[in-house]
């Protein structure tokens, strides 16, 4: 009996019944399994001594578990006084000298060890990289049942990238370009068996996937996008001490208290102005003077702006303005809104945001001159009703 699920759960009847063996690949499995392919391959000797130290040491606790079993056997079986019995004592001797042999070559074999798996550790990127890729993949069973992910098939890309990656007269550039080429190898094979509308979502993951490891994005951030600015400002403060620790800046605080004041564009729904406080909430680093330049952006609520956050509030405003991107904003943004910037270059779906609002705006004044023009049309009727 097999199940596909990570974590099965059973009736205790069951358990007692079979023995379950958990085969679920685990990250640092998979990892290992990736280094020894790629040391095997830059580095055969490296890889050869590794595996004929590892059979060494286990051989070698194997015979000291040998010997005390013996000495334990030999006490047992023994009879009268011991100091009588000249066996034990030969074979108790003879213990001793093999089991300080035996230690001492494990202690020497384990120190070997060391220094092989410090020299194997500096090959440890692609593999990282490769586990990273891996994991992308098998989560794209979420967005339809069809993507079955085989780890096999994916062993043999991973040797393939191995062989065809460019060479570089330097580790540290072999390693660089072999990442680059697996990445970019992986993703074209993997996008052949993607429906269309699901290729820039696994483009997507691999990008937020890379760029989490690497910390461009903390877990803030990433759960602002997932879940939304309102559900990550639930975490209150300790959002902000993560995105602060995270990508090393900071920025003013902003409570629910601070951002009450603030009058409701007439354009601007709850639920999106809720996001909005949300975001700022969540992530003052990134977001600080959102609401004020949103809510600036009508006439009526241009005089319920903080004049602390001034400059904030200006480079907000500059990328809500029509026609501007997220590209315009940050090249043109100035050092003192360099706060401004960073939140604008990492979330930049904001641009998106924006625009969605913008024409949510539009069609709202298109359907009030639809309707205006509608009751105009009535008026007449009714009148010639009337005479």
């Amino acid at each position: 009996m097999t199940t596909r699920l990570a974590n099965p759960h059973y009736l205790p009847e069951a358990y007692i019944q079979v023995n379950l063996v958990n085969f679920t690949v685990t990250k640092e499995g998979l990892e290992d399994q990736l280094l020894a392919e790629l040391v095997r391959c830059e580095r055969p000797e490296l890889e050869e001594s590794r595996d004929s130290l590892v059979t060494s040491i286990s051989s070698d606790k194997r015979q000291l578990l040998d010997l005390e079993s013996k000495i334990l056997r030999l006490l047992k079986e023994s009879s009268g006084n011991m100091l009588d019995d000249e066996t034990l004592i030969a074979t108790l001797n003879s213990a001793k000298q093999t089991s300080g042999i035996i230690q001492s070559r494990v202690r020497e074999a384990e120190l070997t060890e060391t220094q092989i798996n410090q020299a194997r550790d500096e090959f440890r990127s692609p593999p990282i990289a490769a586990t990273r890729l891996w994991f992308v993949i098998s989560d794209l069973e979420a967005l339809d049942t069809m993507y079955q992910a085989s780890l096999a098939t994916f062993k043999s890309m991973y040797q393939h990238c191995i062989a065809a990656a460019p060479t570089a007269p330097t580790l540290e550039g072999r390693l660089q370009s072999l990442v680059l080429f697996m990445t970019s190898y992986v993703h074209r094979m993997v996008c052949r068996g993607l429906f269309d509308v699901h290729k820039q979502v696994f483009s997507f993951m691999v990008a937020a996937a890379a760029q989490r490891a690497a910390g461009q994005i903390s877990s803030a951030e990433w759960d602002c996008l997932l879940r939304g600015g309102q559900a990550a400002s639930a975490a209150g403060s300790s959002s902000s001490s993560r995105y602060s620790a995270a990508t090393g800046r900071s920025g003013a605080s902003s409570t629910a208290s601070d951002l009450s004041p603030l009058t409701k564009p007439a354009w601007c729904s709850p639920a999106v102005w809720a996001g909005f406080m949300g975001l700022e909430t969540a992530l003052p680093g990134a977001f600080g003077g959102l609401c004020s330049a949103v809510a600036a952006a009508a006439p009526a609520s241009s005089s319920s702006s903080s004049s602390s956050s001034e400059g904030v509030r200006d480079g907000w405003q500059q990328l809500l303005q029509p026609g501007s991107t997220v590209n315009d904003f940050v090249g043109g943004s100035s050092s003192s809104s360099s706060t401004v910037a960073d939140g604008a270059t990492t979330l930049c779906l904001l641009d998106r945001l924006i625009a969605a609002a913008g024409i949510g705006q539009q069609q709202q004044q298109q359907q009030q001159q639809q309707q205006q023009q509608q009751q105009r049309e009535q008026q007449p009727d009714t009148g010639q009703q009337q005479q």
